[in-house]
């Protein structure tokens, strides 16, 4: 296994700020999915069903090379 996958899910709140859940880090997207199939019957995440996002990770893999600011 070389990829991850992480079910997030994003909403903004009321005061308008990203309100960010990591739902789970999975070995295949199937399972990140049927994690998502999941969640969107529970309170909150099924009135938010356009929230989710699943992200592919490569293991021992810098992602954010660069500075900010």
């Amino acid at each position: 296994m070389d990829k991850v996958y992480i079910l997030w899910h994003t909403r903004v709140d009321a005061f308008g700020c990203d309100n960010d859940k990591c739902l789970g880090v999975f070995s295949s997207l199937e399972n990140a999915e049927q994690a998502k199939q999941y969640a969107l019957t529970q309170k909150g995440f099924k009135d938010y069903p356009d929230g989710f996002c699943v992200s592919e990770y490569t293991i021992d893999k810098q992602e954010w090379l660069e500075g900010f600011g």
